[in-house]
């Protein structure tokens, strides 16, 4: 171990959650946006999303992103 060098990485995953080495949480936060617009954009662009009444299509939406905001 004594002489041994590590290597520090940009980023590191624990249990859903993104860390980088200043500890900001930017990552974090951007990664659940991405994944909340692809998600957004999924229901809109498809068939399903397409067929559902709008009060549907709202209570959907807000599931998703109720989701991702679980684990910030």
């Amino acid at each position: 171990m004594a002489g041994t060098s590590l290597q520090f990485l940009d980023k590191v995953k624990f249990l859903g959650v993104e860390l980088d080495p200043t500890l900001t949480m930017d990552r974090h936060v951007s990664s659940i946006i991405s994944s909340c617009n692809f998600h957004m954009r999924a229901l809109c662009c498809t068939n399903i999303g397409l067929s559902l009444r709008l009060d549907a299509a709202k209570s959907v939406a807000v599931s998703i992103v109720g989701a991702r905001l679980i684990l910030l």
